[in-house]
């Protein structure tokens, strides 16, 4: 039986959790995910022993072939919880997202690490999934769109892929950087009032790729729009066609 130590995690939530897809007994940008948690680790100021040995001696152990994977580190542990991926290799039809009623404000810098202390995201996701949206969308005290409560966004104006800035007040998703890498992409703020000039827009998340955007609000996007659908097929192409040592 594992037990958790009543730490500083625990406690007042100096903790940070990834969550990785695992494909055919490999985590997904496992890389990146061990990168970002030793540097969110650091900001939060205390140090972890977690290196890839760690997961890959796990995903063996525990014989899983594809799934998800939370690694959940504080002061004085690390947990380490497998599950059925629930998103699996298809894509998502488009969603609807609707407005969280609180705010985020830009100068809170733990919004860009993946900690513990994560109520607001889901008491925000839980009102809006009671009023039929799949994804709440967080501004800023400045009224530009930031994040989702699981998810980063991305928005379509006349061919032109844009995304809000870590300054804005987001995490720094690992789905979001891999976007940003292999694509043509503006990051720059986004007023909420500028959301009726997209196009379209989609989600991205480790275990669920890339979501199309069905609605904002009010506004209606195009769910079936040649970029993101280009996109789509190329995450595909890199992700599931190739070897664990072409994902990066």
């Amino acid at each position: 039986m594992a037990y958790i130590k009543l730490d500083e995690g625990f406690v007042f939530g100096q903790g940070i959790f990834s969550t990785l897809k695992v494909i055919n007994g490999q985590a997904l940008f496992l890389d990146q995910h061990l990168d970002r948690l030793i540097q969110s680790a650091k900001a939060l100021d205390f140090t972890s022993s977690i290196t890839k040995n760690v997961i890959n001696d796990h995903i063996n152990g525990k014989e899983m072939v594809d799934g998800a994977l939370k690694i959940i580190l504080s002061p004085d542990n690390l947990v380490i919880q497998e599950r059925p991926d629930p998103y699996g290799k298809a894509f998502l039809p488009a969603k609807p997202l609707k407005l969280a009623k609180w705010q985020r404000h830009s100068s809170n810098t733990l919004l860009q690490h993946k900690s513990t202390m994560y109520l607001a995201n889901k008491i925000n996701l839980k009102q809006i999934r009671e009023k039929g949206a799949f994804e709440c969308i967080f501004l800023n005290e400045k009224d530009q769109i930031t994040e989702g409560s699981f998810t980063n966004l991305f928005f379509v104006k006349d061919q032109e892929l844009i995304t809000a800035p870590t300054s804005a007040g987001l995490l720094p998703g690992i789905m979001r950087q891999w976007v940003i890498e292999h694509f043509p992409v503006t990051i720059r703020p986004i007023d909420w009032q500028e959301r009726q000039a997209f196009q379209a827009g989609f989600m991205t998340n480790c275990l669920m790729g890339i979501t199309p955007i069905q609605t904002l609000e009010s506004v209606h996007y195009q769910d079936q729009h040649p970029l993101i659908n280009y996109i789509q097929e190329e995450y595909s192409a890199k992700i599931y066609k190739q070897k664990a040592s072409q994902w990066l």
